[in-house]
C-alpha cells in the first residue's frame, strides 16, 4: 500500500466528521442568515425581499441540513461488511433486492401497521412462536411473495432448525423466477446453512454441480470463495481442507483478486503454513481498498506475529482487526489467541 493509501485509510473517520461538522455549520449558518435577512426585510416591510431571502437562503439551509441529517446517519450506523465486499458482492445484492422489490406485495413494506411490521416486531423481541405464526397467516393470503418467503427462512435460522432452512432456500430458487445473480447468492446461503447444519454430502454436491454449470466466473468465484470462509468466518474447521481445495479453485479462475488472495493466505495460517501465509495476507493488507479484506489480514497477521512471539505487532494488529470487522469471531479470537482484552 502506498503512503497516500495509508493515509487516507488512517484519516478516513476524522474526514467524515470534518465533512459533517463543516456541512452542520453550514446548515446553522444558513438558517441564522435566514432569519436574519428575514427579519430586517419584515421590519422594513420589503415582501420581495423576504420571498427572495426566505426563497434561496431557507432552500439552501433546507438542502445543508438534509445532507447533514444523512452524513450523520452513516456515522452512527456499523461498518456493514458485505457493502466492503465490493464487486461481485454489491451487484449480487443489489440484483437481488430488485427481485424482492419485483416479486413482493410493496403496499405491506409500507404499512405502517401491517402484518409485516407485526412479524418484525415479533421477532426483535424474540418471540419467534408468534411471529413464525403471523408469518404462515400472511404466507397463506400471498405465497408468492419474495420478500415473506425470505423472511421465512430467516426464522427458520433464528430458531436454528438449519436442515429446513436449507431446504426452503432450495424450495425458493426453484419456485421463483430469479435472475442468475440473485440465484447464486441464495446458492451460496443455502449451502452454508447446510454446512452449519452438518450436511456436508449435500454441501460438496451442491457445490460441484453448480461448477458444472453455466454460471460466469463472477458467480463461481463468488461461490467457492464463500464456501472456502466456512473454516473463518464460521468457525467450522472440519471443512479445512475442502475449504484450501476450494480456495485454490476460485484463485485458478481470478487469479488477481486481492479478496481471493486474502482468504487463501488466511487458511494457510489456519493450516499453520506460517510463511506462505504471510506473503499473501501482506500483498492484500498493503493494497486491497476494502476494509473487510484489512481487517481479516490484519487479525492473520496478528496471529502469526503472535506464534512468532512478536506481543507488541500482535496486539496492534489484533486491534486494527476488531475495530473495523463487527462480527463476534474476531472479538472472541483476538481476546483468546492474541491477548487483546
Amino acid at each position: 500500500m502506498t503512503v497516500w493509501r495509508k493515509l487516507r485509510r488512517q484519516l478516513r473517520p476524522f474526514t467524515r466528521w470534518f465533512g459533517f461538522s463543516f456541512v452542520a455549520l453550514a446548515t446553522v449558518g444558513c438558517g441564522a442568515l435566514t432569519a436574519t435577512l428575514g427579519y430586517l426585510a419584515f421590519v422594513r416591510r420589503e415582501p420581495k425581499m423576504l420571498i427572495l431571502v426566505v426563497g434561496i437562503f431557507g432552500g439552501m439551509a433546507a438542502v445543508l441540513g438534509w445532507i447533514a441529517y444523512r452524513e450523520c446517519t452513516r456515522l452512527k450506523q456499523p461498518p456493514v461488511p458485505i457493502a466492503e465486499l465490493g464487486f461481485p458482492m454489491a451487484a449480487i445484492m443489489e440484483q437481488l433486492h430488485y427481485e424482492l422489490f419485483a416479486q413482493s406485495d410493496i403496499s405491506l413494506r409500507l404499512a405502517t401497521d401491517g402484518p409485516l411490521q407485526r412479524i418484525e416486531s415479533a421477532m426483535l423481541s424474540y418471540d419467534l412462536d408468534e411471529a413464525e405464526r403471523l408469518l404462515n397467516e400472511q404466507l397463506q393470503k400471498s405465497p408468492k411473495d419474495l420478500f415473506l418467503q425470505i423472511k421465512r427462512w430467516e426464522i427458520l435460522l433464528a430458531t436454528e432448525r438449519l436442515r429446513e432452512a436449507a431446504e426452503h432456500l432450495s424450495f425458493i430458487r426453484s419456485s421463483f423466477q430469479l435472475g442468475a445473480s440473485a440465484r447464486t447468492f441464495l446458492l451460496l446461503e443455502e449451502l452454508t446453512t447446510r454446512a452449519k447444519g452438518g450436511d456436508n454430502d449435500k454441501v460438496r454436491e451442491g457445490c460441484e454441480e453448480f461448477l458444472r454449470g453455466s454460471a460466469s466466473v463472477t458467480e463461481k468465484t463468488l461461490v467457492l470463495d464463500g464456501l472456502a470462509c466456512l473454516p473463518i468466518l464460521e468457525g467450522l474447521r472440519t471443512y479445512l481442507d475442502e475449504a484450501d481445495h476450494w480456495s485454490i479453485k476460485a484463485l485458478e479462475l481470478s487469479p488477481n483478486d486481492l479478496t481471493l488472495k486474502g482468504t487463501r493466505g488466511s487458511l494457510l495460517v489456519e493450516k499453520s503454513q506460517l510463511d506462505e501465509g504471510e506473503i499473501l495476507l501482506r500483498e492484500v493488507f498493503e493494497n486491497s481498498e476494502s476494509d473487510f479484506d484489512y481487517g481479516i489480514c490484519a487479525f492473520y497477521l496478528g496471529l502469526i506475529a503472535k506464534r512468532r512471539g512478536n506481543e507488541r505487532e500482535a496486539i496492534r494488529l489484533g486491534r486494527i482487526a476488531r475495530r473495523i470487522l463487527p462480527e463476534p469471531w474476531p472479538l472472541s479470537r483476538a481476546s483468546n489467541e492474541i491477548g487483546i482484552n
